[in-house]
């Protein structure tokens, strides 16, 4: 009788013990939920799943909506996700009404029709990408600093899965964008990030609201910081390493961008550079305008880097970094009836239209305002190894003192070098350097290039001699009445006043522009 009790004891204990290890290897319950019930479906569905395995969720939004987010015992917005399975798991998929309710079917017959700051982010969903959209309404935008946990609207297309499609802005307006710019890291930055031949036009961002709000000093500042600025090379025309941060577009690539206008601030890192309209450019930009603030290791008013066609743009600009350019910080395409009005600083360099013109064209464009920097400043461009023709530079230029070997100013171009050609220009500002050994052309520091047809005023400048160093032929010094008026005429014999160029009361102007 003892001995039977004993052994049915031990028995006992094998059945838990047995009963305790095959527990770690138990079925475990997946719930799976969706909010609203007919907003999509969850692949797998409910069911149950052996402790240890990892199963692939998928959400998956029904006709009319999109999906948000997981709620549960997973949170985010990435789908699919993975789950591993050492305990029961539940989550709810949470899906929105899709965007667009306004209307369209997103050909370019249809266009998406936007007419909401949430419609204008959904286009940055992949399934929209290649679609076509057209704005009914004035958007207000300002809900956008909320976006992303309070890091601002997320940009639409990136190098991986660019915009392909259009979006016409229809003469509508978008307010108080609040733009999440990456200070740092690899991706373009603007309301689009990428765009691959496709089109934006009749887009009008005024962010004027948070310029006005910015303090006065900070608009105007001039700032010395260290040479810490992104530094692709002359040549460099592998545009993977470079990086575009733009109000507007990240990266244009080969896309048309036109009748496009934006006002507010573009600010970088100290590594990159603000561009007010565009980052790198390899397509069109034609009739479009940036009005406002640029700051950054390079801060230009329209486009950091232009290997395309510039036609007819401008740009309105206050910029503050080491180098600041009016309109382009490197060109090696075209530009082409467009000028900038700066009033801008750069540490280490600046210019009024344009940095480096590298086996670029520069053709009836112009710059005026004002121009300071410590190390080299110029009207026009700083280093030119391309061509010049019927431009002209009324940019006052102020070299100020700083501990550099070397100060060099020139009233239209500081260097321009081998290859370089400047023709029918002229440049009337006034040059001041508060260093009495600075570099000082009137209208080239070097010359090594060509310049024949093109003119400065010597009383504005001060200056008898053209250039600084190299060959001096092909520029003549005129007083300011001599190159006013109808004077111009006789004075300038080799422009052409009859397609290009026409007289005013003061200097002559392009004959594209608006009546002076």
């Amino acid at each position: 009788m003892k001995h039977s009790f004993f052994f049915s004891l031990a028995t006992l204990l094998v059945i838990l013990l047995i009963g305790c290890s095959t527990d770690s290897g138990q079925n475990h319950t997946f719930i799976a939920d969706t909010l609203p019930e007919d907003g999509g479906t969850i692949t797998p569905p409910s069911g149950t799943f052996e402790d240890g395995s990892q199963v692939k969720i998928r959400a998956e939004p029904a006709d009319g909506f999109l999906f948000e987010r997981w709620e549960g015992d997973v949170t985010g917005d990435e789908n699919p996700v993975t789950l591993s399975f050492f305990r029961d798991q539940q989550v709810t998929a949470v899906f929105t009404t899709a965007p667009f309710e306004a209307g369209g079917d997103g050909s370019m017959a249809n266009p998406y029709r936007v007419s909401t700051l949430d419609d204008l982010q959904a286009i940055d969903d992949e399934q929209y990408l290649d679609k076509h959209f057209i704005q009914v309404s004035d958007i207000d935008a300002s809900a956008s600093a909320e976006f992303q946990h309070g890091s601002g609207f997320k940009h639409i297309g990136d190098q991986d899965t660019p915009f392909t499609g259009s979006y016409d802005g229809n003469g509508f307006v978008i307010r108080d964008l609040h733009l999440h710019i990456q200070r740092e890291g690899g991706q373009h930055t603007g309301i689009f990030g990428t765009i691959q031949n496709g089109r934006l036009e009749n887009i009008t961002v005024d962010n004027s609201e948070q310029f006005l709000k910015m303090p006065s000093n900070q608009k105007s500042a001039y700032k010395t910081v260290l040479d810490q600025s992104d530094n692709f090379l002359f040549n460099n025309t592998d545009l993977s390493t470079v990086r575009g941060i733009g109000g507007l577009v990240g990266f244009n690539d080969g896309g048309v961008i036109l009748n496009c206008n934006y006002t507010g601030e573009v600010g970088a890192h100290i590594s990159g550079t603000g561009s007010g309209l565009v980052g790198v450019n390899t397509g069109i930009i034609e009739n479009s305008h940036f009005e406002g603030y640029t700051s950054g290791g390079r801060a230009v008013g329209l486009v950091k880097l232009n290997t395309g066609k510039i036609i007819n743009s401008s740009a309105d600009v206050s910029a503050v970094g080491m180098y600041a350019y009016g309109l382009v910080s490197l060109n090696y395409g075209e530009i082409t009836d467009s000028f900038a009005h700066v009033d801008i600083s750069g540490s280490m360099g600046s210019a009024g239209l344009a940095g480096t013109n590298e086996g670029g064209r520069i053709e009836a464009s112009y710059a005026t305002g004002e121009v300071r920097g410590s190390r080299i400043s110029a009207g026009l461009v700083l280093h030119n190894s391309g061509e010049i023709i019927h431009s002209y530079s009324q940019v006052n230029v102020d070299l100020e003192y700083a501990e550099y070997d070397q100060f060099t100013a020139a009233g239209f171009v500081a260097e321009n070098l081998e290859n370089g050609i400047i023709e029918y220009s002229y440049a009337a500002g006034t040059i001041t350097a508060t260093d009495e050994t600075a570099d000082i052309g009137a209208v080239a520091k070097i010359n090594e290039g060509t310049i024949s047809s093109t003119y400065w005023d010597s009383e504005t400048s001060d200056l008898e001699d053209a250039v600084f160093i190299g060959n001096t032929g092909g520029a003549t010094g005129l007083t300011s009445q001599q190159m006013s008026g109808s004077a111009a005429e006789t004075h300038m014999p080799e422009f052409d006043w009859q397609t290009v160029w026409r007289t005013t009361d003061g200097y002559p102007v392009l004959r594209w522009q608006s009546d002076w």
